[in-house]
């Protein structure tokens, strides 16, 4: 550590506070948006949707008379449950409040920079920092209290600003890149819904009656059992993976979350040996993915996802509670991500899942689809357009996973102050 990198205690540099109690008679259906521990942790993941929970602005403005609301360069920390101690520094959020006792607020201060704090929080120090300061067994939790007396190195705030810059720009490139695959993807899901919900491109065309509805007369509907295809899961060792941290990468449900997702943090592993004798679950890339099983009794929601081209690994096998749903057509597997989504889809594999004691799908709900046969000109026609959509979405994923890999190398030497930048 730098001489001149000092002791300090985060109490005496910021203001550390809570907000004032909302009740749920408070909420109303539309107005000022109220956010939770969830929208927290969802905010700092690059996650941002229409808020579920509003205040009138008449509540808002007696809430903020005395201590005011966050803005931006302030930091909101999730404060409760298993993803406690996640920081966001909050941009562009406009008028909004938060709850008590789920959130915690640090000011921004012209003593700190909230930026480096931010850096810091998500540091392997800043973490062991806060994992120290966690209260409750049943249910993690931490307090303003405990945040006021870490004890932090802080260089001068020249150098935090600079060394804050630096990974910035890092995360700033990691969201462009997010931000254009969200683009990509709403742009082939605007397609598909013009051409095979609205019909647009066959508006001028007779329809017939079909298992799907009412269809322009080209449509060729068939089931997919009729198809050549394969539908399969994988496996993982009995008795689990244990504490495997390395080896073939075993995807399971909680990772099929929709395209250029992937939780590295949730990645387990099978041995090579394990990975050569299985005779099925091999991902080859450009196959649809489908979660499978799991959630709570009664309630089933599907997920898709599609992985290739190195993303998230050059191989990766899938375990039994995830399947593989593959045309040998990298095109017609990217149709059938948006098709499988569709309310007619879903509203069966939704309903057929949760029958069953243990919510999900078996292979004759798959199989027993009604769909579009990828010979239909229009679909081909739609292929030839989209494709190089998602190999640009996943070429872009590969690109997150090097800039992300080169940030994580970078916060502990930067925090530490092995490594140096200029101010």
């Amino acid at each position: 550590m730098e001489n001149n990198w000092k002791n300090s205690k985060l109490g005496d540099l910021v203001e550390i506070l809570s907000s004032r109690r909302v009740f749920y008679s408070d909420y109303v259906e539309n107005g000022i948006p109220f956010y939770r521990s969830k929208e927290v942790i969802d905010f700092a993941q690059g996650n941002f949707y229409q808020p579920e929970l509003f205040i009138s602005k008449d509540k808002f403005e007696e809430l903020i008379a005395k201590n005011g609301y966050p803005l931006d360069g302030d930091i909101l920390i999730s404060a409760v449950g298993e993803r406690a101690g996640i920081p966001y520094v909050v941009k562009n959020l406009g008028e909004f409040y938060f709850k008590d006792g789920n959130v915690i607020w640090i000011k921004s201060s012209d003593n700190l920079s909230n930026v480096f704090l931010s850096y810091w929080l998500k540091s392997f120090v800043g973490i062991e920092t806060l994992n120290s300061l966690f209260i409750g067994s049943a249910q993690k939790a931490l307090t303003i209290i405990g945040l006021k007396n870490i004890e932090i190195q802080l260089p001068p705030l020249p150098e935090q600003k600079a060394i804050a810059s630096v990974l910035s720009s890092l995360d700033e490139k990691i969201d462009l890149l997010n931000q254009q695959n969200q683009t990509l993807e709403a742009l082939a899901e605007t397609l598909f819904r013009q051409w095979f919900i609205n019909y647009s491109e066959n508006q001028h065309e007779p329809k017939k009656e079909t298992e799907i509805g009412n269809v322009p007369e080209s449509f060729k509907v068939v089931q997919i059992k009729d198809l050549a295809f394969v539908l399969e899961t994988g496996k993982r060792p009995k008795g689990g993976v244990g504490t495997l941290t390395s080896g073939i990468p075993s995807i399971g449900a909680e990772n099929i979350k929709g395209l250029g997702k992937y939780d590295h943090s949730k990645t387990k592993y099978i041995t090579q040996e394990f990975a050569d004798k299985m005779n099925r679950g091999h991902i080859k890339g450009y196959e649809l993915l489908i979660y499978k099983d799991g959630g709570t009794p009664g309630h089933f929601i599907p997920r898709y996802s599609i992985f290739g081209n190195g993303f998230p690994f050059d191989t990766m096998t899938i375990n039994e509670h995830v399947f593989k749903l593959d045309f040998n057509d990298k095109a017609f597997n990217f149709f059938c991500y948006f098709y499988f989504q569709t309310d007619l889809v879903d509203s069966i594999l939704v309903a057929n899942g949760a029958k069953a004691a243990i919510p999900g799908i078996n292979q004759d709900d798959v199989k027993n689809l009604w769909i579009i046969h990828p010979e239909t000109p229009i679909i081909k026609k739609f292929g030839d357009l989209t494709l190089p959509y998602l190999e640009k979405i996943l070429f872009n994923c590969n690109q997150i996973q090097t800039l992300t890999q080169l940030r994580d190398t970078l916060l502990p030497k930067l925090m530490s102050g092995e490594v140096r930048v200029k101010n």
